[in-house]
């Protein structure tokens, strides 16, 4: 309990220095744009998506709005006029907020009509689409994509390459698909992570609580005016924040399949995970296809079933650390796929996200090259279904993990591979920070 309760009070201070960081930013955009600074306001306008969210959303977990949100329209169309007319070098920007992005109410729904806007009438969009990476395009195309409608516009025929019309067009069938037979749009239903959401009687959060509508819930939105919706529930009639309310499915609740490609990440496999199954309330992936394919051969893919114990999105980050010792993945920022030699035997390992959530950070499981090229796991293996190592030293066969304890001190632990499969621990310590 103690050791929760510490971590606990590590991450509240992480939370709370991102915070000031995100009121600094929110402070200068105001000003900026209350003066017309246009270099400031560039310089301190979002460059993430999460960013982006957090500064113009709606706090879903609090059920508030974020710092700008009242007024987001305004600076989202500042912050489009200025690249578009002034700074055309910046529209970079505005792909790299798209890039991981997902569907919100009000300022991100606003954000992505300026997006299509900008995309389908502007050539030199094309240019800098074809600089990401595959696993950034997915990503980009995924968020252009996710409208009420889902239509692939003509215009793009004229403005994009091949090479992005393709991609494009690989999401879009992928999201036809996934939205035909047994995922047909049904009008809305509510989405909340605690499970369900109230039914109020008036259109404010102190409204008088009339029911509670579980999530996964189909509804008829009767009236938009505000941001309180006016809806049709099982309960009866009443008023749900826009931001519990999304796009609803057929009964199965089940989602779109998320494609992601591992392709540079390893000098010998591709690799490539679909998601395969969400659970019953729709939220989070459970089942999980795993492609491995040779780059030097054209034999069919081995597919791994992995099955993650909790997802709580649907990144495609990957990175790989062969030939490097120090690692970069931390409680927050983390990548969701890494290639390394884990246990080294000189042949190419991969971990995946198991479990994301955790006040320690994120946690792993590792997969194993054999000599036939396929990957299993190994229960012999100390980081298993663990937190990532911090170094991975090649010459003395020693992984080392380290975390915060409490508010002040760092614990480290160091295990090394004796023989195979025979690992010891031979450090353990705690030093202040």
């Amino acid at each position: 309990m103690k050791l929760v309760l510490a971590c606990m009070s590590f991450l509240f201070l992480l939370a709370s220095c991102n915070s000031k960081q995100t009121t600094s930013n929110t402070t200068l955009i105001k000003k900026a744009f209350t003066d017309k600074d246009e270099k400031v306001y560039l310089e301190n306008f979002p460059h993430t998506f999460g960013s982006f969210k957090t500064t113009f959303g709606w706090n879903e977990k609090a059920d508030e709005p974020y710092p700008l949100y009242k007024n987001a329209n305004q600076y989202i169309d500042y912050y489009f006029e200025l690249i578009t007319k002034k700074y055309p070098a910046n529209k970079k920007d505005i792909i790299a907020i798209a890039v991981d992005g997902s569907w919100q109410a009000d300022g991100v729904n606003y954000f992505l009509n300026r997006l299509h806007k900008l995309v389908e009438t502007d050539k030199s969009i094309g240019p800098i689409l074809n600089a990401l990476n595959d696993n950034q395009l997915n990503s980009f195309w995924r968020f252009y994509f996710s409208k009420e409608k889902l239509t692939y516009p003509a215009q793009l025929n004229s403005v994009l390459d091949e090479r992005i019309k393709a991609k494009s067009m690989a999401v879009f069938k992928l999201l036809q698909k996934a939205n035909s037979s047994t995922n047909k749009i049904a009008g809305y239903e509510v989405y909340d992570n605690d499970g369900f959401t109230n039914l109020r009687k008036g259109n404010n959060s102190a409204s008088q609580i009339i029911g509670k509508v579980n999530t996964g819930e189909h509804i008829n939105v009767l009236d938009k005016k505000t941001n309180w919706w006016y809806v049709q529930t099982n309960e009866g009639t009443g008023y749900i924040h826009k931001s519990r309310i999304r796009l609803g499915r057929d009964e199965d609740k089940t989602q779109q399949s998320v494609l992601c490609t591992y392709n540079p990440v390893s000098a010998k496999f591709n690799f490539s995970i679909i998601v395969t199954k969400y659970s019953n309330d729709g939220k989070k992936p459970v089942e999980i296809n795993i492609a491995v394919s040779g780059k030097s051969n054209s034999s069919p893919p081995v597919n791994i079933t992995f099955r993650p114990e909790y997802w709580i999105n649907n990144s495609c980050s990957a990175t790989s650390y062969i030939g490097r010792s120090n690692t970069n993945e931390g409680i927050e920022n983390y990548n969701k796929f890494i290639v390394a030699d884990y246990n080294f035997d000189g042949l190419e390992d991969f971990a995946i996200v198991n479990y994301e959530g955790g006040n320690g950070g994120p946690r792993y499981t590792y997969f194993f090259q054999d000599v036939n090229n396929h990957f299993i796991k190994n229960k012999a293996f100390p980081l298993q279904d663990g937190f990532f190592p911090k170094k991975i030293d090649n010459q003395n066969k020693t992984l080392t993990i380290s975390g915060p304890v409490g508010c002040c001190k760092i614990s480290t632990t160091v295990y090394q591979l004796k023989a195979k499969d025979q690992w010891a621990t031979v450090l353990t310590k705690e030093d202040k920070m």
